[in-house]
């Protein structure tokens, strides 16, 4: 018997196969970040290529969610790079998420 385990869904799978990321458009995609977290980051695509790329990015986006995985990348990025702290970025992914 060959299993195909890729089509297999797990309870969890399922519940959040119903989830509702909301999505966050122009300003709002800045606005989850404090004032003071987003000067530093500002001033850091001035010498870091990597937080510039991540930042011209998200300018770039139509749309910012948490359902896609490069939003937890970057956000790991900034706190990496000292740029929020990782109690920030808890906040942050907290209001990313379904309500």
């Amino acid at each position: 018997m060959n299993i195909d385990w890729t089509q297999i869904q797990t309870a969890e799978d399922k519940a959040a196969a119903g989830k509702v990321w909301p999505r966050f458009v122009g300003n709002q995609k800045l606005d989850l970040f404090s004032p003071a977290e987003q000067l530093a980051v500002v001033t850091a695509t001035m010498t870091d290529p990597v937080v510039k790329l991540l930042y011209d990015r998200l300018l770039g986006a139509a749309y910012l969610t948490y359902e896609d995985p490069e939003t937890e990348q970057g956000l790991a990025l900034l706190v990496e790079k000292g740029l929020i702290t990782p109690e920030r970025k808890a906040e942050i992914v907290a209001a990313m998420q379904p309500a």
